[in-house]
């Protein structure tokens, strides 16, 4: 059997510079950027509901009286 000798591998040195520091740009602000706007709520599709409910109490009020009047016609009969 043969041995061979393994030879000790050294890595060679190298002149390391120092990582130069990372500056995160500055916030600029621009004169012509969006207005500012005051929150509000989103839209919903809810602006029609007062309407709705206003046609709905009418319609409820103009069945209640012609049902009276078929009872009371049906009672006389």
């Amino acid at each position: 059997m043969h041995h061979h000798k393994v030879k000790e591998h050294k890595p060679k040195e190298r002149q390391q510079t120092p990582p130069k520091p990372v500056v995160a740009p500055k916030p600029v602000n621009h004169p012509h950027s969006a207005p500012a706007v005051k929150p509000a709520l989103a839209k919903t599709g809810g602006e029609g509901t007062a309407l709705a409910i206003a046609a709905s109490a009418g319609l409820l009020a103009g069945g209640i009286l012609l049902y009276r009047r078929g009872r009371e016609a049906a009672a006389r009969g």
